[in-house]
């Protein structure tokens, strides 16, 4: 477990150093997981403890919703509150372009259903022309 005492979150080019391979590890190693970060409807929020990427998630925005994806924390800073301060990024992030519905994929790890549950996602009554379980959170 690290010592926080440094933390800020900003938002970040998934090109940027250090981030691309944090990017990687959140996707379990998958080549293409970039590929839906450099579009121009998304934002990548990382975390960093100084100045070592510890965490990321990405708001990608629908126009009427945002998605949020990929979070991670990086195993070493995981219990310290980092991906509860990724969520609190990524929502302040979406009202402040308009957004006022957030949405997600519950997967494994920091995306389960629990985890999202604790932040206050619920199970979406639409799914918005998506196929699987999708939950989402009105901001």
């Amino acid at each position: 477990m690290l010592d926080i005492p440094t933390l800020s979150i900003s938002v970040e080019s998934p090109l940027a150093g250090g981030v691309r391979e944090l990017i990687s590890r959140a996707a379990g190693g998958d080549g293409d997981a970039l590929d839906d970060l450099v579009a121009p409807n998304a934002a990548l929020l990382v975390a960093r403890v100084e100045g070592r990427p510890v965490g990321c998630i990405a708001l990608v925005d629908h126009l009427r919703f945002g998605e949020a994806r990929r979070l991670y924390v990086d195993p070493d800073a995981r219990g310290n509150g980092i991906g509860a301060a990724l969520v609190a990024a990524l929502e302040s992030a979406a009202r402040d372009i308009g957004l006022r519905v957030l949405t997600a994929t519950p997967g494994a790890g920091h995306m389960s259903p629990d985890r999202l549950a604790g932040y206050g996602y619920r199970l979406a009554e639409t799914v918005r022309g998506r196929s699987g379980v999708l939950v989402e959170k009105r901001l």
